[in-house]
Order: C-alpha cells, then sequence, then structure tokens
C-alpha cells in the first residue's frame, strides 16, 4: 500500500472516531438531562 493512501485511510478513520466521540458525548449529555 502507498504512503498517500496510507495517509487518507488515516485521516479517514481519525475523521469517524472524531465523530463517534462527539456524538456520543452529545448524545450523553443529552440523555443526561433528560434524567434531569
Amino acid at each position: 500500500m502507498s504512503l498517500k493512501s496510507f495517509m487518507v485511510l488515516a485521516l479517514s478513520v481519525s475523521l469517524v472516531i472524531g465523530v463517534s466521540l462527539t456524538s456520543g458525548c452529545v448524545l450523553g449529555e443529552t440523555a443526561t438531562i433528560e434524567d434531569i
């Protein structure tokens, strides 16, 4: 696998992880607010 494709893959993975963490935090805060 070439270096360019590896960097694109790494960027995609980091982007997916970032979105997952962000949405997880938002959902967690929303659930906490609903519990109150």
